[in-house]
């Protein structure tokens, strides 16, 4: 009997291996390192990839076998682990309906590629079944198409072709409802680090508790970054003239740990009161728990000092400390570890307010994304590794203020015609004492323009035309008329008061919403202008 050749692939420190004559099933072992005896942890996971022969193609499967592979080296195993889970349920989907006699999902016998045709097929199964297949597992297929692209699994797709939704509620719906919303208010906040405040003044929290709390909200990393935090990550210098000190905590990133080399702390500067906060709690630390790791103060001061910053800034606050720690110099085993010790004790004392690592994370998110922020921001202040996820917390912060503006203006067409209400520069002008007239100097050239930007809604138009009237519920502004040199004129002025400093707030902010009312304007203009053009189209056709 000839023994059985075993092909293996290195990818990163993940180990995938399957025999010559089976590919299609294959196993990938993760070796983690711990605390362990012989300093490492194996996970071994296997999958089968060979029970979608029936109706797969094998270069099809092969490719769906490679591109998962491949993710290891951008992802986690856990992450991968889900990409295969989902493409497995998938392809168990897709394969039910092509074995069964009564509704097939496709002609051919096989399938080679996932191209347009089997998607239009799969949105048409949606429409008929919308519980047939869940939104995380489409997100998954179009997560894996925007990175592998074209090849021997997608044939001739966009990301506009992918089905968005498998369920009554959309990917954005479910993504809202279920991450959107642990997010806490302003007045949620407020509340919970006055609560905070108060119970460390009364001496009913200690300053561990304390310190972390405010740490949390100002560095917004995962949990997995607070573990890993030592005495020596924080990091304090002091001026030599003017004795100001400047702080910095070095914070290892929460991912990418289980892949190559350890990756590098990233330096985050910190406020100066959270900088003496720290330093208080580090000095607690060595104080507590240094001689428990060996610290003496006899010992040689260099020695002394090396031991001292290894020592976990945020160790186990009760109870007795586990193997790991104790060789880990008070660093806690796990993330759950974390959040027992340090979030549990917290949220025991807030009745209506849910708080957490992933609470506080969706919270800066929204909060920055309200405030206008672009998604490069928010990736830069989470630390995410792209954008993609920061895009959807702007895409949903933008959709909620379109949604809130909605439901403020559902009145608006009755009580304010004039905002429904258009015409044309000729038609102002047969009214001179309504039209809204206005001369403009061009900055180059010094040319002055008139034109006639609309007409009032009553019978004579005020002395504060034409830019007042943009804010006004009366003016009723043309449609051929080129509203954007007065827009230039309030940017000029938003221009010239935010360098004249405090003092010029008020002007500013004035400036600053006849901005928006113009902007609002020639919004609805365009909008009114492609809404006649499809009508005129269609009337033509018809």
């Amino acid at each position: 009997m000839t023994e059985q050749k075993i092909v293996r692939q290195l990818i990163g420190s993940i180990e995938i291996t399957w025999a010559a004559d089976e590919p299609l099933r294959w196993t990938a072992s993760t070796h983690v390192p711990n605390g362990s005896a012989d300093g490492t942890l194996k996970y071994e996971d296997s999958y089968d990839f060979s029970e979608f022969r029936r109706c797969f193609e094998e270069p099809f499967l092969l490719g769906m076998k490679n591109m998962l592979a491949g993710r290891y080296r951008k992802c986690t195993r856990l992450t991968v682990k889900g990409n295969i889970k989902a493409m497995v349920l998938l392809l168990q989907k897709i394969q039910a309906l092509q074995l069964g006699k009564d509704s097939r999902l496709m002609e051919q016998e096989k399938i080679a590629c996932i191209d347009i045709g089997l998607l239009i097929a799969m949105k048409a199964k949606l429409v008929a079944k919308p519980d047939w297949i869940s939104a995380n597992i489409l997100k998954a297929l179009k997560s894996l198409f925007k990175y592998i692209g074209e090849g021997t699994v997608f044939a001739g797709l966009t990301l506009g072709d992918f089905p968005t939704s498998g369920n009554a509620l959309s990917i954005e719906d479910i993504f809202r409802s279920g991450v959107i919303a642990q997010a806490l208010s302003r007045e949620a906040q407020i509340a919970v680090m006055k609560h905070v405040e108060d119970a460390f003044d009364k001496k009913e929290i200690d300053l561990s508790l304390y310190t972390f709390w405010n740490l949390a909200n100002h560095l917004f990393v995962r949990p997995e970054s607070y573990r890993q935090i030592t005495c020596g990550n924080l990091i304090v210098v002091e001026d030599e003239k003017s004795k100001k000190k400047t702080y910095a905590l070095m914070v290892k990133p929460a991912k990418r740990r289980h892949r190559g080399p350890p990756p590098l702390p990233i330096p985050h500067e910190l406020h100066e009161q959270m900088g003496e906060m720290l330093v208080l709690q580090r000095q607690s630390v060595i104080l507590n728990n240094g001689p428990l790791y060996g610290a003496d103060p006899l010992m040689p001061e260099e020695e002394r000092n090396e031991l001292e910053s290894r020592l976990a800034l945020f160790p186990r606050r009760s109870g007795k400390c586990t193997p790991f720690e104790l060789q880990s110099s008070g660093v806690l085993p796990t993330s759950k570890a974390l959040t027992i010790n340090y979030i549990h004790p917290l949220q025991r004392r807030l009745e209506n307010i849910k708080i957490g690592f992933n609470v506080m994370r969706h919270t800066i998110a929204t909060n920055l994304a309200a405030a206008g922020c672009s998604a490069q921001t928010i990736q830069a202040v989470l630390k995410h590794a792209t954008d993609n996820t920061a895009r959807i917390y702007v895409d949903l912060a933008t959709k909620e203020l379109k949604e809130r503006l909605s439901q403020g203006l559902e009145g608006l067409a009755e009580h304010f015609p004039a905002y429904q209400a258009f015409t044309t520069q000729n038609n102002a002008r047969k009214n001179p004492q309504r039209a809204i007239n206005s001369a403009n100097i061009d900055s180059k050239t010094g040319e002055i323009t008139e034109s006639t930007e609309g007409e009032c809604g009553k019978n004579e138009a005020c002395q504060y035309a034409p830019l007042a009237c943009y804010g006004c519920w009366r003016f009723i502004p043309a449609l051929d008329a080129d509203h954007s040199p007065n827009l230039e004129v309030a940017k000029k002025d938003i221009t010239f008061y935010t360098s004249k400093g405090q003092a010029f707030k008020p002007l500013l902010d004035r400036a600053g919403a006849l901005k928006s009312n113009i902007e609002w304007v020639i919004a609805q203009c365009n909008k009114k202008r492609q809404l006649d053009a499809i009508q005129s189209s269609a009337g033509q056709l018809t």
